[in-house]
């Protein structure tokens, strides 16, 4: 999976984004940089709003499915008054709801922003009209003597699963009319992080130093994970498989099984104090993973992820393999156990190999082309198909597009770079005549035998050097297996 660096280093509290991703807003608490930042162009590059003017501790911010209404939560800063800020039109121009005397700690939102659930130190306030009309409401008799904390909501706003500061979670599935009390560890937990999905069944509660909880039936019974970590976020997608959580002094997390799995991210080097993160409801059609998601935290940049680190190739792709001698294989004819060519010289045996399909004619992006002798002559010998997640590796930065910035991979393939076929300057967007007019495509990739799951190899397309499909995400890919599931024990 790669990273993208994104915007400056800040104190970012809090990230939202419309759906499909291509809105994005960041929070960031205190400092010069204090006040809310949007961006319109998928994240690539961001914005002060104008609540940058009086107030700059700034804790939450929530927008609906479009990112048309916006809402933004601020502490006290001097005498100034303090609590809710809501836009109708996308961030530009902002009116307010204050909470005099009470800290404003989390907002969220419904799927069309009509339902809005806000927490401030001592009560949970709830509209049902765009962030007018607020009332007050006290969850499963709880009073005022709670510090509520974290806050999510299902898209039409039924659903509503708060966090505390040293107590419990509660939940709603009717707006808020009535509440029940929820903590499947029976003691009093920080709850930095809760998260629902679209449509409420699945809801994820993470606490300070403990194990994630999910519950597949609307809240009646949690399970604990065997994931534990000082967790101080956590979002999923429109369906709540994909779930990516912050970990502070630590990293990020990524599952796409629902807590089953977990894959550890490094969106930059070293451990870091990850604070949020956010995940577009909108889900990848090759990798089943969300189209956009952000990392960030207290003295970071904001990092973001838009590939899913899909590394397939298309059908009729050949592979250097080693069969007595060495030869090119297309994909397609690969099997577990066939000796692949690795950068370093040496052999690898498949370890999976599986396939999946595209629709082209509804989903021409998401295939580029590295068309023959474009890197040097023969190379590639023919033209190179590919997912635009898809990385090639190369000594330097020097084929990267306008679109790259700064990219930051995991699991790097020494001593190459890896860049994505939609950063590389070397590929083209595929079009329907270089696929003999097909719409139905069909796509492989595979993963070679290591003791690190987690590590990738160099390998030969075409001639060209690309990466290979580690592990540890073949086994949270989607790829249909092209082998029986006993082979691969």
């Amino acid at each position: 999976m790669s990273w993208s660096q994104r915007a400056t280093k800040q104190i970012w509290s809090s990230i939202c984004m419309s759906n499909d991703g291509s809105i994005v807003f960041a929070s960031v608490y205190g400092g010069n940089g204090g006040g809310v930042y949007k961006s319109i162009n998928n994240g690539e590059t961001f914005v002060k709003t104008s609540l940058n003017v009086q107030y700059n501790f700034w804790n939450s911010v929530a927008c609906d499915s479009t990112g048309q209404y916006v809402y933004a939560c601020v502490s006290p800063t001097g005498s100034n008054n303090y609590g809710l800020w809501y836009s109708a039109d996308y961030g530009d121009t902002w009116d307010t709801q204050y909470f005099l005397n009470i800290q404003c700690n989390a907002v969220s939102c419904s799927s069309n922003g009509s339902i809005v659930t806000i927490l401030t130190n001592t009560s949970v306030y709830i509209s049902t009209n765009y962030g007018i009309g607020l009332s007050i409401v006290y969850p499963a008799g709880s009073g005022i003597n709670k510090n509520w904390l974290s806050v999510s909501m299902n898209s039409n706003g039924n659903t509503i699963l708060i966090g505390t500061f040293g107590g419990n979670v509660y939940l709603s599935n009717d707006t808020g009319s009535n509440w029940v009390s929820k903590n499947p560890f029976n003691t009093n937990l920080i709850w930095n992080g809760v998260a629902v999905n679209s449509i409420g069944d699945i809801l994820i509660i993470a606490p300070f130093n403990n194990n994630i909880s999910i519950s597949k039936d609307g809240g009646t019974t949690f399970t604990q994970l065997t994931l534990k970590k000082n967790f101080k976020g956590i979002g999923c997608d429109s369906t709540g498989n994909y779930i990516v959580a912050s970990v502070l002094n630590e990293y990020v997390y990524t599952s796409s099984d629902t807590g089953l799995t977990w894959i550890q991210r490094t969106p930059t080097s070293g451990t870091q104090q990850y604070t949020c993160v956010s995940v577009s409801k909108d889900i990848d059609g090759i990798t089943d993973i969300p189209v956009n998601i952000f990392a960030s935290g207290n003295n970071l940049y904001l990092y973001q992820t838009t590939d899913g680190g899909a590394s397939c190739f298309i059908e009729g792709t050949n592979i250097l393999i080693y069969d007595k001698i060495e030869k090119e294989e297309k994909i397609e004819n690969l099997k577990i156990g066939d000796l692949i060519k690795t950068s370093s010289g040496d052999y690898k045996k498949i370890k999976h190999i599986g396939y999946n399909y595209i629709h082209f004619d509804k989903h021409p992006e998401y295939i580029r082309i590295m068309r023959k002798n474009t890197f040097k002559q023969n190379v590639p010998n023919k033209d190179l198909f590919v997912v635009s997640g898809h990385s090639f590796l190369f000594k330097n930065f020097n084929y990267t597009n306008d679109y790259f910035t700064f990219n930051i991979y995991d699991n790097n393939i020494e001593p190459y770079y890896k860049i994505m076929a939609a950063h590389c300057s070397l590929c083209d967007q595929a079009t329907s005549n270089d696929l003999c007019g097909k719409t139905l495509i069909k796509y492989y990739h595979f993963s070679l035998e290591s003791e690190n799951e987690d590590s990738q190899y160099g390998i030969y397309s075409n001639g060209m050097l690309s990466e290979t499909m580690s592990i540890s995400y073949f086994k949270q890919s989607g790829l249909l297996l092209k082998e029986s599931v006993s082979n691969l024990l």
